[in-house]
């Protein structure tokens, strides 16, 4: 501040900066010195300072060094700040190399010495070769952005961690990006917990197959009157223990999916995918619970769609799960599914009269374990778990695609989501 103060004045701007005007006089006269000085050919003579320039050079002084002191105390500070922060703390540059690390740090990674001038990149490379955050440290100087990951070091052996990683861009006033700020949280136990949670979840859901498999089977044999002829009541027992089975069997697949889906195991298998024949198929499955509960469902389908790229089984679990919620929630009237082309990418809708959606609701049906409220909307013929529109959402991006909804309370929903054309 006093050097470009300093600065400005020498160049006759003394308005400069308030506290510094009072150096006008006796740089000025310093100045008609040194130019007296230089055009003179006579060694220069002693030139005496009355005492009120004496007093403002030395004010001078002592503001500066008042200056110098407050912003050795504020360093002070802000590095005991660091020294203790709670979660590891580095400096990077605009190039990635280490500029500053906090003890932290260097303990999270005492297994390879943090140095600085170590390229930061290569070093998390060297841990686990299959991280590479080389081109996200880049964006975060050239674009200024703040990106949030999670990194895994010692994949697999018995140091393994887990790190939360918050890569930030470091400015300083009135100055461009000079480097970056990463703030680490070791998550390395509540991984491990998750972990054996999931693994609970999967066994547990695993062993639950089997018997539900028994039940399908038996209540199929029944059926087909293998066991002998059934009178009505017992028909109906039979088709109510076959309907809570069905609820059953997809609740497991539910939750098995989320443990993939969350463990990072959920196969999805990007092949050429025609709509028309899988939408067809769909339909025809779904009409005879739509005509017994009288509503309508049609297809509209723009003829000539090219194929997408997609996994066939996921694509189907997803246009089914919007197709069963708007059955859930539409008393009366029709029920639409569209697919249409919208540049590189196929645009598939379920359009319903129901209900409609709230507000308040719309911004959470994509969240797992939320339900509508049922002051909002009518009570569904049976009680879900909150998972299907989850699974829904992680299953299109897991196809390159996005999924959202539009809905007004009392006239109706539409589901929408996009899958990428097929490209050879």
């Amino acid at each position: 501040m006093i050097k470009k103060s300093l600065i400005k004045i020498a160049r006759g701007d003394f308005f400069y900066n308030d506290r510094l005007v009072f150096l006008r006089r006796p740089f000025n006269f310093m100045i008609a010195s040194l130019k007296e000085r230089s055009s003179s050919k006579k060694p220069a003579s002693k030139v005496f300072v009355d005492d009120s320039t004496h007093k403002a050079i030395l004010n001078v002084l002592d503001d500066v060094e008042s200056v110098k002191k407050e912003l050795e105390s504020e360093r002070f500070k802000f590095g005991l700040v660091l020294e203790n922060l709670g979660d590891a703390v580095v400096v990077l540059d605009s190039k990635s190399a280490i500029v500053y690390f906090n003890p932290l740090m260097d303990k999270l990674f005492k297994e390879r010495k943090l140095m600085k001038k170590t390229n930061f990149s290569l070093f998390i490379n060297e841990i686990n070769p299959n991280i590479d955050i080389a081109s996200r440290l880049n964006e975060v100087v050239t674009k200024g952005i703040t990106f949030e990951t999670e990194l895994v070091l010692y994949p697999g052996k018995e140091n393994e961690k887990y790190l939360r990683a918050i890569m930030a861009p470091l400015r300083f006033p009135g100055g461009g990006i000079e480097g970056v700020v990463g703030v680490f949280h070791d998550v390395s136990e509540i991984r491990k917990l998750d972990r054996l949670k999931y693994d609970f979840i999967a066994t547990i859901s695993h062993e639950l197959r089997t018997p539900l498999t028994v039940i399908a089977e038996t209540i199929n044999l029944l059926k087909k009157n293998s066991v002998g002829e059934l009178n009505s009541n017992q028909i109906e027992c039979v088709d109510l223990a076959e309907k809570n089975q069905k609820r059953l069997a997809k609740l497991v697949d539910n939750v098995l999916d989320i443990v993939r889906l969350e463990t990072g195991h959920l196969k999805v298998e990007i092949e050429k995918v025609f709509l028309d024949p899988l939408i067809g198929t769909l339909v025809k499955s779904f009409e005879p619970i739509f005509v017994k509960k009288e509503l309508k469902l049609i297809s509209n389908i723009d003829k000539d769609l090219p194929p997408i790229a997609a996994d066939e089984d996921r694509l189907a679990q997803v246009i089914a799960n919007l197709l069963n919620n708007a059955y859930k929630y539409t008393r009366e009237g029709t029920i639409e599914i569209t697919a249409k082309r919208d540049g590189d990418v196929i645009s598939i809708c379920v359009n319903d009269s129901g209900v409609g959606i709230s507000k308040d609701n719309l911004e959470r049906i994509f969240l797992k374990y939320k339900q509508l409220k049922r002051k909002d909307n009518i009570k569904p013929p049976e009680k879900g778990t909150g998972l299907g529109l989850y699974i829904a959402k992680n299953l299109v991006e897991a196809q390159d695609g996005r999924i959202w909804a539009e809905s007004e309370l009392g006239k109706g929903s539409r589901f929408c989501f996009t899958i990428p054309i097929y490209r050879d």
